[in-house]
């Protein structure tokens, strides 16, 4: 069955919904190479052997998104890292504890760095703008001299 990964790909329902555009655009997926993560008898290497007899099926996968101008260098590129994403390791784990396969991924994610600079321009701007808010709404009175009484003072 592992030589024929490539075959039982080719009818994969999840590639063929991104490769039409159906579902996930924008999504990537690492190479898969290994089996079907789906549906095994509990507890055995043994696919489906209820009356049922399901299909062997990738049901569980790793899918991640890049940033709409990663390499593209485009408007957002100040907040969108120059790099693409890559997948460095993407696999399936022999655990028989259910009719799953779990699976997993180590992905190298650029991150957009943020200026310091900037956002401590920004940071002190807010500050100054709330500080004079905040004075212009402190509550302010006035007593006319006439209006006061202390009663008796002693």
């Amino acid at each position: 069955a592992a030589g024929r990964v490539g075959e039982l790909l080719a009818a994969d329902q999840l590639r063929s919904a991104i490769g039409s555009g159906a579902a996930f655009q924008g999504y990537r997926e690492g190479a898969v190479s290994f089996l079907p993560t789906y549906k095994y008898d509990p507890g055995s290497d043994e696919y489906d052997s209820s009356e049922k007899r399901r299909a062997p099926a990738w049901c569980d996968r790793i899918l991640w998104r890049e940033c709409a101008d990663a390499g593209a260098g485009g408007p957002s590129s100040r907040a969108c890292p120059a790099e693409p994403s890559c997948c460095l390791e993407y696999g399936r784990h022999e655990l028989r504890l259910s009719d799953h396969r779990p699976v997993s991924a180590a992905l190298a994610l650029p991150v957009a760095v943020a200026d310091e600079e900037r956002r401590l321009a920004v940071h002190g701007e807010v500050c100054r703008t709330l500080d004079t808010w905040e004075n212009e709404c402190l509550p302010s009175a006035t007593l006319a001299p006439w209006d006061l009484s202390f009663g008796l003072v002693s």
